[in-house]
C-alpha cells in the first residue's frame, strides 16, 4: 500500500519547489497544502510539529521537518520514506 504524501508549503518557498518537482520528476502523487494562500494550516502543522514554517513532508505517519531550511539529512530521509535508493537525486 503506497503511503501519503503530504507536502506543507508555501508558494513563495524554493525548497517548496524543488520539492515538487523532486515528487512529479518521481511520479509521487502528494497533496499539496500552500500555508501561504491558507495561513490557518499553519495554526494545524504548528499543533502537529511545533512549527509554522514551510517544508514540512508527512509520508504516511512519519514526518520531515525543514521549517525553512532543508539538507542532505532531510533529502536522505524523505528517500528512505518513500523507498527511493541513495543513488536518486
Amino acid at each position: 500500500m503506497e503511503k501519503k504524501v503530504v507536502l506543507w508549503s508555501s508558494y513563495t518557498c524554493q525548497l517548496c519547489t524543488d520539492l515538487k518537482l523532486f515528487f512529479e520528476e518521481h511520479q509521487i502523487t502528494y497533496e499539496n497544502q500552500d500555508m501561504k494562500k491558507d495561513d490557518s494550516l499553519r495554526d494545524i502543522i504548528e499543533a502537529k510539529y511545533g512549527i509554522r514554517k514551510a517544508p514540512v513532508v508527512e509520508v504516511g505517519d512519519d514526518v520531515v521537518i525543514g521549517g525553512g531550511q532543508w539538507s542532505e539529512e532531510n533529502w536522505k530521509q524523505l528517500k528512505e520514506l518513500l523507498n527511493l535508493s541513495e543513488a536518486v537525486k
